[in-house]
């Protein structure tokens, strides 16, 4: 006898798919579309009017409701949007948040709502998304956060949900109310946010208000234009995003591009050639994301489907699932993602190439690991695009810890796929199956799980093919600078390791001699510096964490334990350059 109203953006956008949708699952009585502060309001006023006797309601208007009646499907139109976010109240002034202060758990906050661009395989690319709101009073954003930043615990970050955060120039306000918390309160210590994406300037300058402690997004999708016509991008200007990647550095800031592998059109030569373009702009993190064909945006409709010859497949959203109760009930939940495997041009096996060639960037490239490679290489005007390659052409002859690696990563990308949902729903209906996947036995996020068990266990390995890669390519290309500088290479090579091997091992400390000035190099972050090199004097430094980074490495542990699926967890959300060892002389 309860009444049960579904509503969120997972739902889809054909009105034939909606009534499909309802009528396999028919435990829901509505289903309110888009927004829905307004509609569940009037649906909550009227069920009390009427008694909750859904007999009368059903047939009524109610705005944005889809319903079946009498084996009927029905509709109604959508509710006008919110056109002022100050009419939502804040959840976090009414009080009713605080018993979430005392978890693990990142305050959320939205200044502005939609989105003005069209792409496809976003929900908010539908038309009726793209009118953005703001939150028009400033008192309202700068109680709120000073609410949040009194009464925050463990988790100091703040996630913005806002689709373009820094396009707006409302946003520098905000940006400024969150440096005042900063300083005030210690909050946020970071900032997740997708920032805009045709306001290069701003984004700068929120990037500078707020001291670097958010990634710029440069997120191109694609380069290639066939794809980006096919995806409705075309109106985002992707010179803007490119340029991000150098800018952000000017002022200490990481820098991301997000990459979509299996849009419309796609190929394993176009994948390429924009992951080409993304590491040559010099992005801290590229990040290519496997094709989600989320319910509710254009491209997950049948039409668009069959028009591109998408091959498709179901997998388990990592770390969506668990074991509930309710009442004497135990029940299990798992959220399941359909996802674009190939397609007219992009092959099952050109896919999985392209996500071995993933690893192989976040293995290597991402975050900047070997920074002083990437750095050499720019100064040197080679190409970080080729020395990836080489690493990726040559992996056949890696240690055994990492071809292991690589292949056990293949294995779980391709086994993590199902053909049919219905198969993996019954695969998923059991306790047990539940618990493989809480404890990290399934379930995991392949990406982020074997990039951390090679920097954890295979560090001096990575360090050495990274290297090995370097010189190869600098030899080819540039022989006499080589032949110059082998000797500045090696004791680099060296240098590097001792700062990252075991980084997380805040009791292990190293000394070493060098005959370079590697803290002079470092500070300057010119690795081309080879007269460095003083006549003969030797450099000893130790190499060791700090209490800062000590205590940094504790809470982390602590809060999302020291296995490797908690591990994963710390790498994911911190950057990974503030768990270097630090540099220190020693008097020889």
């Amino acid at each position: 006898k309860t009444v049960i109203v579904f509503g969120g953006p997972n739902f889809p956008r054909e009105r034939d798919e909606q009534e499909e949708f309802l009528r396999s699952n028919e435990v829901i009585d509505f289903y309110i579309e888009g927004e829905g502060e307004k509609s569940f309001q009037l649906l909550v006023r009227n069920l009390c009017t009427f008694d909750y006797n859904l007999d009368k309601l059903k047939p009524l208007s109610n705005p944005s409701v889809r319903t079946i009646y009498e084996d009927n499907f029905v509709t109604n139109e959508l509710a006008t949007r919110i056109n002022n976010l100050d009419e939502v109240p804040s959840p976090y002034l009414t009080g009713k948040m605080d018993k979430f202060f005392t978890e693990k758990l990142m305050p959320l906050i939205q200044t502005t709502r939609g989105c003005p661009f069209s792409c496809t395989y976003c929900v908010e690319g539908h038309g009726y998304y793209n009118q953005v709101v703001t939150r028009n009073s400033r008192d309202y954003i700068n109680v709120e956060l000073e609410y949040i930043a009194k009464k925050v615990t463990d988790n100091k970050q703040l996630f913005i949900a806002d689709s373009n955060f820094g396009m707006y120039n409302e946003d520098v306000q905000t940006a400024k109310a969150i440096r005042q918390m900063m300083d005030e309160w210690g909050f946020p210590s970071y900032i997740q946010v997708a920032t805009g994406k045709n306001r290069k300037d701003l984004v700068l300058e929120i990037a500078r208000i707020l001291k670097g402690k958010l990634r710029l997004s440069g997120s191109v999708q694609s380069l290639d234009p066939v794809v980006l016509s096919n995806v409705k991008r075309k109106n985002i200007l992707t010179e803007q995003l490119l340029d991000v990647a150098s800018d952000s550095k000017e002022i200490g800031a990481n820098s991301y591009s997000e990459v979509i592998l299996g849009l419309p059109g796609d190929s394993l030569d176009a994948h390429m050639e924009t992951m080409k373009g993304v590491i040559e702009a010099g992005f801290d993190f590229v990040l290519p994301w496997t094709l989600m064909l989320l319910q509710g945006s254009e491209m997950s409709g049948r039409e668009t489907k069959k028009k591109f010859g998408m091959t498709l497949k179901y997998r388990v959203l990592p770390r969506c699932f668990g074991i509930y109760h309710f009442g004497d009930r135990e029940f299990v939940s798992a959220e399941i993602e359909e996802v674009c495997i190939g397609n007219d041009n992009l092959s099952f096996d050109d896919y999985v190439e392209c996500r071995r060639f993933t690893l192989t960037t976040a293995l290597f490239y991402n975050d900047r690991l070997f920074g002083e490679i990437q750095d050499l290489l720019k100064s040197l005007k080679l190409s970080p695009f080729s020395w990836l390659s080489i690493i990726h052409n040559t992996r056949d002859s890696f240690p055994d810890n990492l071809k292991s690696i690589y292949e056990n990563f293949e294995n779980d990308t391709i086994n993590e796929l199902w053909n049919s949902e219905e198969d993996l729903h019954r695969f998923l209906n059991n306790s047990e199956t539940i618990r493989k996947y809480i404890s990290g036995e399934l379930g995991i996020n392949v990406m982020y799980h074997y990039r951390t068990k090679a920097i954890i266990n295979g560090m001096k390995e990575l360090n050495n093919i990274a290297f090995d890669a370097a010189e190869s390519l600098v030899n080819k290309d540039q022989p006499e600078y080589y032949q110059i500088n082998g000797e500045f290479l090696s004791q680099l090579r060296l240098f590097s390791l001792a700062r990252k091997i075991d980084m997380l091992d805040f009791e292990k400390s190293f000394e070493y001699d060098f005959s370079y000035d590697f803290k002079h190099i470092l500070e300057q972050g010119l690795f081309n510096l080879s007269n460095a090199k003083q006549g003969g004097k030797m450099f000893r430094y130790r190499f060791y964490h700090s209490i800062e980074q000590t205590k940094a490495i504790k809470e982390q542990m602590g809060m999302f334990g020291s296995d490797i699926v908690g591990l994963a967890k710390v790498l994911s959300r911190i950057k990974i350059k503030d768990l270097y060892r630090q540099i220190g002389p020693v008097s020889l």
